[in-house]
């Protein structure tokens, strides 16, 4: 074990022991040189032969790049720095990983007897799945998801931690056939672990199995390992919680199907499943719904602007004087429309896991056009989508009597308007979503900005909605 002022690679002072296991330790350090705290992972194999020296430092070079790869997100702790010291002696790694103040999830939030709420729980999945999401674009599976590999920062944010690289190497390295062919070895937690991965073989959907089972754990207060299964060995939780909406226990017990064929394949798509406001964050946003609601958007839908120009609901402004419309096209998810150049600056800035295609900022005042495509997680209807929509919306608005529904059309399809306001940081913001269904996606735009003189905005909306062509 290193000692108090220990000093690694000439720079890393070690401040304190924080823990360890079989194939490693963990230590507080200083980053000399940077001026900054650190968290340094001692990792150690146990090679008897070169041949598996170099299958160790190899595992170890593979799972530092991407460690690296991953530390690109703000929720996942950067990589500092990785080296080998005292390599051929010692046989030992090291990881300097940027120092996450917090707690881990099971010193507080979910703990052996304490229940959460409907709404904590989808929060805090939400939370989870977010961040989850960036893992599994990089076709990174972490392995062992649990409370205490979530951290929540001082400042609020969930991290996830410790991303098996100890695991991996050690169990790796020490666990070759005499034919010197890899086997792929179990890692992870029981009562988080699905039986695919049991068995060796984890795939994304084994991480969703792991973050559903946490869902479950903080409704009941019960460990996973210790609850029931039924014959086809999915798991019984209903009854130890307080009762739920049949909505989220349906998007939970996908979460960990017992079949991995039958889950949501990866954290993205689980997050679509959840159309409730999610957290921002640097590396991407949060589903299409939570960034229309971050916001707000509109709420006062007849206005006069002077005596001349008559702004109505979605079905058609007519706006009186010329603006110079220009065109934008994304072929790959088949839409086009216009906009006023002159008044709106365009970002295009396609996410996967939103379905966010385009987003428009105004230049004079505080207000966005979205645009978003929504693959849908079920086949719906759109009456039935449209029921479901503004389900949601009458959650958040100010005044869920005052929500005006119209119906119109988008690229000449049967099309729904709702506009409605929010609360948004003690202000008060409108809100207008158009939205219409074709080939089980949702095209949906959306103008959201605060309250005061916007009738000019929404005239050049209504000019986009208007424009507004899907293949």
């Amino acid at each position: 074990m290193l000692q108090p002022n220990n000093v690694l690679k000439g720079n890393y002072r070690i401040l304190q022991f924080l823990g360890g296991g079989t194939f490693g330790e963990t230590y507080l350090a200083e980053d000399v040189q940077n001026v900054r705290k650190c968290a340094i992972k001692r990792l150690k194999s146990f090679p008897d032969n070169p041949d598996r020296l170099k299958l160790a430092k190899r595992l170890f070079d593979s799972e530092a790049k991407t460690l690296e790869r991953l530390g690109k997100h703000d929720q996942i702790p950067e990589l500092f720095d990785y080296f080998d010291e005292n390599f051929e002696q010692n046989n030992e790694f090291y990881l300097v990983q940027q120092f996450v103040p917090g707690k881990t999830l099971n010193t507080e939030e979910i703990t052996p007897g304490k229940q959460l709420s409907e709404p904590e729980v989808k929060k805090l999945l939400r939370e989870i799945l977010t961040v989850l999401a960036f893992v599994h674009q990089q076709k990174v599976i972490h392995r062992d998801l649990k409370p205490a590999n979530l951290m929540r920062r001082d400042d609020g944010k969930i991290f996830i931690i410790d991303f098996g690289a100890v695991k991996e190497i050690g169990t790796q390295v020490t666990h070759l056939s005499e034919s010197n062919i890899q086997k792929t070895i179990a890692i992870g937690t029981i009562g988080y672990l699905p039986p695919e991965q049991l068995e060796g073989k984890p795939n994304l959907a084994s991480d969703v199995y792991a973050v559903g089972m946490m869902g479950i754990e903080a409704l009941t207060g019960i460990s996973p390992k210790d609850l029931d299964r039924d014959d086809r060995g999915q798991v019984i939780w209903r009854r130890f919680c307080a009762p739920v909406s049949d909505d989220f226990a349906n998007i939970l017990n996908k979460m960990v199907e017992n079949n991995y064929r039958d889950r949501y394949h990866s954290a993205v798509q689980a997050l679509q499943a959840f159309n409730s406001p999610l957290p921002t964050t640097e590396i991407q946003s949060p589903p299409r719904r939570n960034l229309m609601w971050v916001g707000g958007i509109l709420g006062i839908i007849a206005v006069t602007i002077g005596v001349t120009v008559g702004v109505r609901f979605i079905g058609g402004f007519s706006p009186r004087v010329p603006v110079e419309l220009s065109p934008y096209e994304n072929a790959k998810v088949g839409i086009k429309f216009k906009y006023p150049r002159q008044s709106w600056d365009l970002q295009d800035t396609p996410n996967f896991i939103t379905g966010e295609v385009v987003k428009l900022v105004s230049r004079h005042q505080v207000a966005t056009v979205l645009i978003t495509v929504e693959s849908l997680d079920r086949p719906l209807s759109f009456a039935d989508y449209t029921t479901r929509t503004i389900g949601e919306i009458e959650k958040i608005a100010i005044d869920p009597k005052q929500i005006e529904r119209k119906d119109a059309t988008l690229a000449k399809r049967p099309a729904v308007s709702v506009a409605y306001t929010v609360k948004d940081g003690g202000k008060i913001v409108k809100r207008m979503e158009v939205w219409a269904l074709k080939s089980n996606q949702a095209y949906i735009m959306t103008y959201e900005g605060e309250s005061g003189n916007d009738e000019e905005l929404l005239l050049n909306f209504q000019m986009m909605v208007d424009s507004f062509e899907m293949d």
